[in-house]
């Protein structure tokens, strides 16, 4: 073999090593993302302190890792990633969109003198992330979740919100569908609520994911009977389907929390809510099993078994930090 020739070869050789790098680099941070997803956060946690091949994939890995300290209610630390992560990547959607995701939460946590500024930072983040990846649903929702929430100081906008909606649209019909159906509820529009519940064609009132939307709305505005009947339809729907396992064990916990709320069709709702603890799979978007646990209390001290709710409140107390959490069960107790 020539001299060339010999080059050549140890050339390639390095760059299938350094592909072969990189490619489990990525596959490595795709898994820890899934993971996190799933909400097997130690897991993920490990595989983002691992998948730091680059200054891309680091900014990445930290954004995500701020997300876990968040909720481990490190704070502190949660803002040192997520401020590092985005000023290494500034042009990295996923960085982008969990810079909006932490900014809202620690605006949450903050004093009312720099809730503003966070809440600002939080929209940029948002903006930022969908004009990066503008096809991208989930970052499209996010901004338009925030439009829907925030005061108009802030930057909230009823109409922005509508418009981010009908992009959702264009995109996947469905989607935009139940992302015009978020906006209507929130901005109290019974008449195009009432017009978009109409148009529904029998595909979709076969849907799980819209038929548990409709039942969000009905629960909203306290038709509770209707309620509890399309979280059934859309569990009856969901099967066995992977495709809707979010929204079939959505309306299961669903059924639950409409009984609390209701004080009514107690038995059926403590079914649910057992079942839901039982068998729900660990899913980034479904309740915990600790909420689930809560309301499965209260349906059992409104059936008149105040000492085996109150075991429940106490055993919850001690486990939880989600602060929430925690000032519900004290309510309760």
């Amino acid at each position: 073999m020539s001299k060339c020739n010999k080059l050549l070869a140890v050339i390639g050789l390095a760059t299938c090593a350094l592909l072969l790098i990189t490619t489990t680099s990525y596959a490595s941070l795709d898994e820890a993302i899934e993971q996190f997803n799933n909400g097997e956060l130690e897991t993920a946690t490990t595989l983002f302190n691992n998948a730091n091949a680059n200054l891309h994939e680091t900014a990445i890995a930290n954004s995500f890792l701020g997300r876990i300290a968040f909720q481990d209610e490190d704070y502190k630390q949660a803002e040192k990633l997520i401020v590092k992560a985005h000023k290494s990547a500034p042009t990295s959607a996923k960085v982008q969109s969990n810079y909006g995701i932490l900014m809202a939460a620690i605006a949450q946590q903050a004093s009312i003198f720099k809730k503003l500024g966070y809440a600002k930072k939080s929209l940029s983040g948002f903006k930022q992330a969908s004009e990066l990846e503008p096809d991208n649903l989930n970052y499209r929702q996010n901004l338009m979740g925030y439009y829907l929430g925030a005061p108009g100081i802030a930057g909230g906008d009823n109409d922005l919100a509508l418009e981010q909606a009908k992009a959702i649209g264009t995109l996947d019909a469905k989607r935009g569908l139940q992302a015009r159906f978020s906006v209507y509820q929130a901005t109290d529009d019974t008449a195009a609520i009432e017009s978009l519940l109409a148009s529904l064609t029998e595909t979709q009132n076969r849907d799980p994911d819209i038929l548990l939307s409709v039942g969000l709305y009905f629960q909203s505005t306290k038709d509770y009977g209707k309620a509890i009947e399309q979280f059934e339809l859309s569990i009856a729907h969901a099967s066995d389907e992977e495709t809707y396992q979010r929204s079939k064990y959505s309306a299961l916990y669903q059924i639950g929390r409409t009984s609390v709320v209701s004080e009514n069709n107690i038995e059926n709702g403590m079914a649910a809510l057992r079942e839901y603890i039982q068998t729900a799979p660990t899913l980034d978007g479904l309740p915990s099993k600790n909420w689930a646990e809560f309301r499965l209390a209260n349906l059992i001290e409104l059936n008149g078994q105040q000492t085996e709710a109150k075991k429940i409140y106490t055993a919850l107390e001690k486990n939880v930090t989600d602060r929430n959490l925690k000032k519900a069960i004290q309510a309760a107790i």
